[in-house]
């Protein structure tokens, strides 16, 4: 599947405008619009590398929370959510 450009430049933009990481308006978009192969393919042009996959999400997700002050539970979520859905990128 090729790349959906107008996504990619929305994503950015959108990012730029609402101080937000663009490659999560795209994942938005794939979750709400059900078009994950479309979303995965505007991630990889968006971090300009052609090795992206779901562990950059990963990392970037879990980047952002502070184990100091989230409790083990509240971050197993977010891990269990990653693992399940480990290779269907």
């Amino acid at each position: 599947m090729g790349v959906d450009f107008q996504l990619v430049d929305e994503a950015l933009k959108l990012g730029k405008i609402h101080q937000i990481e663009p490659a999560h308006v795209a994942l938005n978009y794939s979750h709400t619009k059900k078009q994950r192969p479309v979303a995965m393919a505007a991630i990889k042009q968006i971090v300009g590398n052609a090795q992206a996959d779901q562990e950059l999400m990963r990392q970037k997700l879990f980047s952002n929370f502070e184990p100091d002050v989230m409790n083990a539970d509240a971050l197993a979520v977010p891990a269990w959510l990653m693992v399940r859905n480990k290779g269907q990128g």
